[in-house]
């Protein structure tokens, strides 16, 4: 498995050092470089890296402003000269936090973390099984879930939250990746935070999707592909 990764910085001198570093490591490999924010945003959502590369101070848009606007975030390590922003940067979710200058021993620990953390969604998320089992891993643990036993997901950050009739699970997977391996005819996403099971919903009443007394928002580019997919479920 090889990670698309991007680098973000005003600096060219940052770009030639992170270059030179991916440039040892057969699992990564860089598909683009952004000076600002707003390249950057650009080649996330036309190229969808794995691993960004960031800076904290570029002009017009910080680093940790640009986290703000993704909807889908890929794996962020944040490379700055300041460590005031470090509480911030975690409270967004983000991966790492590098300290310039930035060494190799530093850089590779961080980047094998993220690896591991993408080696394991491989292995435990298998798309499209006629099982109707999945494993997810909440912490330490790997656990298995039935489809049938869940209400709900709600994004959380960089992770995702799962409800159950009987419990509420962590998982470090995205709503991308979920939304790949939960049976189609049994899910659906109804908003860019949500995805439920058909088949627990009491009710639809104007945007709102009921499930077990809980109020779940139908986003407005959700609208259209609700309707029709709950036409075809009855």
């Amino acid at each position: 498995m090889i990670l698309k990764c991007l680098i973000v910085d005003d600096e060219p001198l940052a770009h030639q050092l992170l270059e030179n570093y991916i440039g040892k490591l057969s699992f990564l490999e860089k598909i683009g470089n952004a000076y600002n924010a707003v390249e950057a945003l650009s080649i996330i959502r036309s190229q969808n890296p794995d691993l960004v590369f960031l800076d904290i101070n570029m002009p017009e848009l910080s680093g940790l402003e640009m986290i703000k606007t993704l909807n889908i975030k890929p794996k962020i390590i944040l490379t700055t000269a300041y460590s005031n922003h470090a509480i911030d940067a975690f409270d967004l979710g983000v991966n790492d936090y590098l300290l310039k200058p930035i060494s190799f021993e530093r850089f590779l620990k961080s980047v094998n973390r993220v690896y591991d953390m993408f080696s394991g969604m491989t292995q435990l998320l298998e798309p499209k099984t006629k099982s109707n089992t999945f494993y997810i891993k909440d912490g330490n643990q790997n656990i298995k879930l039935h489809f049938e036993n869940i209400l709900y997901l709600m994004a959380f950050g960089n992770f995702v939250k799962i409800f159950t009739e009987n419990k509420t699970y962590l998982s470090s997977h995205t709503m991308k990746n979920m939304e790949q391996v939960l049976p189609e005819n049994q899910f659906i996403r109804v908003h860019k935070s949500y995805i439920v099971n058909k088949a627990k919903i009491d009710k639809i009443e104007g945007n709102l999707v009921y499930i077990s007394q809980e109020k779940i928002p139908i986003g407005n580019n959700y609208k259209l592909q609700v309707k029709i997919k709950m036409e075809f479920h009855k």
